[in-house]
């Protein structure tokens, strides 16, 4: 196989389920040694991340989204003929082999949850202009793939699907003086329920709050719910609809936590709930399958494709369906066991390995 070069913009490394995809794949990308030279551009300090002699780090400090970034294409010291970007917003004066990768189409399937008026159009457009000038277009999910190629007309034979991978960390078991430092540093007491997501409306924090106090009214559980994930100043609807339901100390929000505590939070948590309405692909999903958690889904397709298991999904706004099947799950031992085993069976298919093979393979495709 020839050797790659490639520029890969790095900007949103310390994002959440995009900077995770960044810094898993790159690194992957190096342990694999089929990289000749990668120039990660605008690497930001303090993401947590290892590389090989073979990339190096380049500056690019346009803002995201920016019409800055599509002034400024960062240099190549090796002359890079490829460039990456890992998500819509594309270099429209690069000349080079373009590869894309397609997270999701939130801003244009449900434009409601656009946080600027801009979103819709900007997005619509930048997908226009993959449309035309990408050589390789690479979606997360099948479900992310009938999505774009529905709302753009593309050739579906264009979008090569490649999963995410799964962190291994996820499935070594976490000492139990960490887990017991973890719970102390973010005032939880177990038992509890998981949530983990930036909170956001189309991530559907008020469902995963009314079910858990529909379920607290109708069986006194001793369970808290955390909500692990950066809150926004301009979403305060969450915290005051935990209020008006009374939850009090049974529900923690921690806030953006590391990658170490997430883990040791995943393993010792009853369930993961994830009530979106729309999601890309769902790594937190994946991510406590590894970790033996049980996980509750919306039945939407992307979290369909990814659990492939109806016992485990629920419609997002069925609130007395999210309560009965969390208690079912919480209370039924032998139910807990049998999702346990299904959940790491099903996540040991998914690697950043094979996902890094994938790409490598649609690098070499795009320089054809």
């Amino acid at each position: 196989m020839p050797p790659v070069r490639l520029l890969f913009d790095a900007r949103m490394a310390l994002h959440g389920g995009i900077g995770t995809y960044i810094r898993h794949l790159l690194e992957a990308l190096g342990r694999s040694g089929a990289v000749e030279h990668g120039c990660v551009a605008g690497l930001p300090s303090g993401a947590p991340l290892t590389l090989p002699s073979t990339f190096c780090r380049q500056p690019f400090h346009a803002p995201i989204y920016s019409v800055l970034e599509q002034l400024i294409v960062p240099a190549s010291p090796h002359a890079a003929p490829l460039w990456h970007s890992p998500h819509y917003n594309i270099p429209l004066r690069w000349r080079g082999a373009l590869v894309v990768t397609v997270h999701d189409l939130i801003h244009l399937v449900s434009p409601r949850y656009a946080r600027s008026r801009w979103a819709t159009p900007y997005t619509a457009f930048m997908l226009r202009q993959i449309a035309a000038r990408a050589d390789a277009i690479i979606a997360v999910s099948e479900a992310t793939k009938q999505a774009l190629c529905a709302r753009t007309g593309l050739d579906p034979a264009r979008v090569r699907v490649i999963p995410h991978g799964v962190d291994p960390a996820a499935g070594v078991p976490v000492a139990e003086a960490v887990s017991t430092s973890v719970w102390q540093r973010y005032q939880i007491r177990p038992p509890y329920l998981l949530w983990v997501s930036a909170v956001r409306p189309h991530k559907n924090p008020l469902t995963a709050l009314r079910a858990f106090a529909r379920l607290q009214q109708r069986h006194a559980i001793p369970h808290q719910l955390v909500m692990v994930g950066e809150i926004p100043s301009w979403y305060a609807l969450p915290q005051q609809e935990a209020r008006r339901l009374q939850l009090d100390t049974a529900i923690r929000w921690t806030g953006a936590v590391s990658r170490d505590d997430l883990m040791a939070l995943y393993q010792s948590a009853s369930v993961l709930l994830m009530p979106s309405y729309v999601e890309g692909f769902g790594l937190p999903v994946l991510e406590a399958m590894a970790a033996g958690c049980p996980v509750l889904v919306s039945s939407i397709p992307a979290l369909s494709e990814l659990v492939e298991n109806d016992d485990v999904m629920i419609s997002p706004d069925d609130v007395d369906g999210w309560s009965d099947r969390l208690y079912n799950v919480l209370f039924n031992e032998e139910l807990r066991r049998t999702l346990q085993a299904r959940g790491r069976q099903r996540a040991r298919q998914f690697t950043w390995e094979r996902s890094a093979a994938e790409h490598l393979d649609v690098y070499r495709t795009a320089l054809q």
